[in-house]
């Protein structure tokens, strides 16, 4: 049977060659289908539409004439899908437009009529409105300069480090998952709120408010990621702008990609760009403190050392001095009571008892002579001094005892 379905099989294949030769030699290129349908479409769609959308892409053209041409792309997102359409702005159209033309991410109202242009559907359009992004810009830039006195205020100083640390937030926002990853030193305390949509600024004025109230924290940070322009204009409005100037605790702001930068940006005593960077700032405080006491321990440690180097230099210095001193006075006592016996020796006679006065008399200047030497040296260090005094005195005694012996 497999035999046979596979014959079956060439011969179907066979005759859809040959079918599909035919008709490739009476179809149609592209460009002719195109140039085919594109009048039935105009006439099928007579008039003109009025649509909205949001503004994915601009292009601009300048014509031959001097005349300016926008192609805008307007997008749809809606049941998973997302839809776009080609909207072509003429030189008189243009002209009408605010603030030097449309920005991506605003939101249009186009009055237009269908046309085929090369191979898609666009409209080209009559009338173009701005309302979405362009009315909300003007009004972002008006409270800009509203608030500059409020974002150039002396702003308020961190702690050291933030051990204790209130966010506001909740867990189904972005950016929060990164931040609670990311944040490895601190207590940190969830204050959940609404983060985007309707609201979303008074309720986070509200956060600030009653942190404040309890107090017990070191830092605010508001925590959200990023997301579409529109999705972080509530974070320019001034309510929020007012209580984080009010604030009695330092704010920090982490809302959306570091490319964007809401008004909050400027309010807030600290601009941290992402959630992900102000984790990882807040932990770095606590690691460079760290780095800085070990730093600072070493410092010492080699200033302390280096002292005890030179004052163990000096002791030995002065203690050397002083043995030398004392060896030298010692010698020289040492050739005194030398030359003395020699004296004795020479000089004693029959007249011994006279001759020992006179000794003794001799002697008692010799000693008065050295008490005053040894007062002398005992001013260095009078304990050495002292005892090279007595010694020299023993000395003498022995000495005249055993001459006194021997005769």
């Amino acid at each position: 049977m497999a035999a046979d379905l596979s014959k079956e099989s060439q011969d179907q294949g066979a005759a859809g060659t040959a079918h599909t030769g035919e008709t490739e030699r009476d179809a149609l290129g592209v460009k002719t289908f195109l140039g085919l349908i594109k009048q039935p479409i105009k006439d099928a769609l007579p008039g003109t539409y009025t649509l909205a959308g949001d503004v994915e892409t601009v292009r601009s053209w300048v014509d031959g004439q001097g005349g300016k041409h926008l192609f805008v792309t307007l997008v749809e997102k809606t049941d998973g899908q997302t839809y776009n359409l080609k909207v072509r702005i003429p030189p008189a159209v243009c002209n009408t437009l605010e603030d030097g033309g449309i920005k991506p991410s605003t939101k249009l109202l186009v009055i237009g009529k269908v046309n085929l242009s090369k191979n898609e559907i666009s409209l080209d359009a009559s009338s173009v409105e701005d309302i979405g992004l362009g009315r909300l810009y003007r009004l972002i830039e008006g409270w800009r300069k509203q608030y500059k006195p409020l974002f150039e205020r002396p702003k308020k100083s961190l702690p050291v480090i933030c051990t204790k640390i209130a966010i506001i937030s909740n867990k189904q926002t972005q950016g929060f998952e990164d931040f609670d990853r990311y944040l490895r030193y601190g207590q940190a305390v969830l204050r959940s709120t609404t983060m985007q949509g309707d609201k979303t600024a008074e309720s986070i004025a509200a956060a600030i408010q009653e942190i404040n109230a309890r107090g017990g924290v070191d830092i605010i940070v508001i925590v959200r990621g990023g997301g579409a322009s529109s999705g972080i204009f509530e974070y320019n409005l001034p309510c929020l702008l007012e209580a984080v100037a009010a604030s009695n605790i330092p704010v920090g702001s982490a809302v959306g990609h570091e490319s964007d930068v809401p008004l909050l940006d400027l309010a807030a005593d600290v601009r941290y760009g992402t959630p992900t960077h102000a984790a990882k700032s807040l932990t770095d405080q606590y690691e460079k403190l760290l780095e800085s006491i070990r730093k600072a321990g070493l410092q010492i440690e080699g200033v302390y050392a280096g002292r005890l180097d030179v004052i163990n230099t000096r002791l030995v210095a002065v203690l050397n001095e002083i043995n030398n001193a004392a060896s030298h006075r010692y010698q020289l006592v040492y050739a005194h009571v030398v030359k003395l016996g020699e004296m004795i020796d020479r000089t004693f006679d029959a007249k011994c008892q006279s001759r020992l006065q006179a000794v003794n008399m001799q002697l008692d200047k010799i000693e008065l002579a050295y008490r005053k030497a040894g007062e002398r040296l005992d001013m260095q260090k009078r304990h050495r001094s002292t005892l090279i005094v007595a010694a020299v005195v023993v000395l003498v005694l022995l000495a005249i005892i055993i001459w006194l012996v021997r005769r």
